[in-house]
C-alpha cells in the first residue's frame, strides 16, 4: 500500500472514531438537574421544567427533558419565546436580502414618503440593530408594539411609531429595544409587495422564505386556536418548540442548507452573522447587567437577529451567536465547535436563568473539547487501543490477522498505527 493510501485511510478511520464517539455529559445532566428550580420558574405562568437540545456533525448528540413535580416538559412543547423571536426575523430579513427583495441600505424615505425630516435616512441595518435612534425598552415605547391585544395592523401601529420622536442620532448609539424592528417588518411587507393585508403579509413571508423550508408546521406569531394577531410583535412575539426552533440553528450552522434545501445563500448568512452595529457606542443592552459575573460581555455586538457573544479578538470572526429570550428560551450556535443548541424553557426571569445558562455552554465546551485532536507521534505517552480497522477502514476484532490499523488513544488526542500480524 502506498505511503499516501496508508495516510488517507489512517485518516478516514481517525475521523470515524471521532465522529462515532460518545460524549459524557455528566456535567450538563447535573446543571440542569441542580438548576432546575430556576430554569423550571416557580410563577404559575412558568413552564415548570427545561429541554435541552444539541445538534452536532448532522445529529442530535444530546435531547434531556426535565420539570418539576406535576409538571410537564417536552422538546414538543410550544412557548413562547420572547426575544428569541428576533433570530427567526432576521432570517427572514436575511433571505428578503438574499432575493434582492430588500436591502441593509434601504431608508424609511423609501418606504414612507412623508416620514419626518429626521428619520428619512434611517437604514434598514439601524432598524434591525437597535441603532436606529428609537427609544430603548428601558423606559416606555409605543404601547402598540408590546401590547399582544392588540386589534390594529402592523402597519398602523408603525404609523404610530413614526409619528414619535428620536431618541438619539440614528446610527450613533446601540440602545436596545422594540420599536426599531417593528418598523423593518413593515418595510418587509412593502417590499415583499403580495397585495395582502398588514399582519397576513408579513405571515406569508414568514411562510414562504423560511417556515415552509425549515418544514416548520407549529413555529408562528399566529398559533390557530390559541392565538392570533394582525401586528405581530416581530421582536418577540413568536411560538416554537425546541425541536422546531433547532431546524433554524441547523440551517444557520449549515451555512444556509437546511435537509439538502438551499434556504439563505452562504454569503447572505455570513452578512447575518458580522457585526452590523458599525461602531456605534453601546449605551444599553441586556448584557449590561452581567458585566461583574462575566466580564467582558458588555462589549457584545448585533448582527442581522443574533448577538455576538463570542467572537475571535483578531480577526473579529463570531465564534459564537445567540439569541436568548426575557423568559430565558436560549438558542444558540457554537461555531468554533461545530454544534448548534436550544435551552428551552419559560422562567419568570432572564436574570436568574443566565448563570445557569452560561455554565451550561461552558460545561457542553468541556465536553467536546475532551477528544478533538489526531495524532502520528509521541511515542513517550501511554496509548491505550481503542480501535483496530481492516484496509478498507471496517472494524475488526482485535486479533484479526492481516493489514490492519489500531487506533490509539492519549488523554485528548488519538493517533493511527499501521501493522501486519
Amino acid at each position: 500500500m502506498s505511503l499516501f493510501l496508508t495516510f488517507v485511510v489512517c485518516m478516514v478511520v481517525c475521523c470515524n472514531v471521532l465522529h462515532a464517539q460518545t460524549y459524557n455529559f455528566t456535567a450538563v445532566d447535573k446543571i440542569l438537574e441542580d438548576s432546575l428550580a430556576v430554569l423550571g420558574g416557580t410563577g404559575p405562568d412558568d413552564a415548570g421544567g427545561v429541554c435541552l437540545l444539541i445538534h452536532k456533525d448532522g445529529k442530535l448528540i444530546y435531547d434531556r427533558s426535565i420539570a418539576l413535580p406535576g409538571k410537564n416538559m417536552s422538546k414538543t412543547r410550544l412557548l413562547p419565546i420572547a426575544s428569541a423571536s428576533k433570530w427567526v426575523s432576521g432570517a427572514v430579513i436575511t433571505a428578503l436580502l438574499d432575493r434582492n427583495i430588500l436591502s441593509l441600505d434601504h431608508t424609511l424615505s423609501q418606504y414612507f414618503p412623508s416620514v419626518s425630516e429626521e428619520k428619512r435616512g434611517i437604514t434598514l441595518r439601524q432598524l434591525f440593530t437597535f441603532t436606529a435612534g428609537f427609544r430603548s425598552n428601558l423606559g416606555p415605547i409605543t404601547p402598540c408594539v408590546e401590547d399582544i391585544t392588540s386589534t390594529i395592523t402592523l402597519a398602523e401601529c408603525v404609523d404610530s411609531v413614526l409619528s414619535g420622536k428620536l431618541t438619539t442620532l440614528p446610527g450613533s448609539t446601540l440602545n436596545y429595544g422594540s420599536e426599531g424592528m417593528h418598523v423593518a417588518g413593515r418595510m418587509a411587507e412593502i417590499a415583499f409587495n403580495n397585495m395582502l393585508p398588514s399582519g397576513n403579509c408579513w405571515d406569508s413571508v414568514f411562510t414562504e422564505t423560511i417556515a415552509r423550508n425549515l418544514e416548520w408546521t407549529r413555529t408562528s406569531w399566529d398559533v390557530r386556536g390559541l392565538y392570533n394577531t394582525d401586528n405581530p410583535r416581530i421582536d418577540g412575539g413568536v411560538l416554537s418548540t425546541a425541536e422546531e426552533y433547532l431546524k433554524l440553528l441547523v440551517m444557520i450552522l449549515n451555512r444556509g442548507v437546511y435537509n439538502g434545501r438551499r434556504v439563505i445563500g452562504a454569503e447572505w448568512i455570513d452578512t447575518m452573522l458580522a457585526d452590523q452595529t458599525q461602531g456605534a457606542r453601546i449605551s444599553y443592552t441586556p448584557y449590561l447587567g452581567m458585566e461583574a459575573l462575566f466580564p467582558g460581555v458588555s462589549s457584545t455586538r448585533y448582527g442581522i437577529g443574533l448577538w455576538r457573544e463570542r467572537v475571535d479578538p483578531v480577526t473579529d470572526t463570531l465564534l459564537e451567536g445567540a439569541s436568548q429570550g426575557r423568559f430565558g428560551y436560549s438558542p444558540w450556535i457554537d461555531f468554533q465547535r461545530g454544534y448548534c443548541a436550544v435551552l428551552a424553557l419559560k422562567s419568570n426571569s432572564v436574570t436568574s436563568v443566565y448563570p445557569s445558562y452560561m455554565k451550561l455552554k461552558q460545561a457542553i465546551r468541556d465536553v467536546l473539547d475532551a477528544t478533538t485532536s489526531v495524532s502520528f507521534a509521541d511515542d513517550s505517552a501511554e496509548w491505550r487501543t481503542i480501535g483496530t480497522y481492516d484496509v478498507l477502514g471496517r472494524a475488526v476484532d482485535n486479533n484479526a490477522t492481516g493489514a490492519l490499523f489500531v487506533v490509539e488513544q492519549c488523554k485528548t488526542s488519538i493517533r493511527c498505527r499501521t501493522m501486519y500480524r
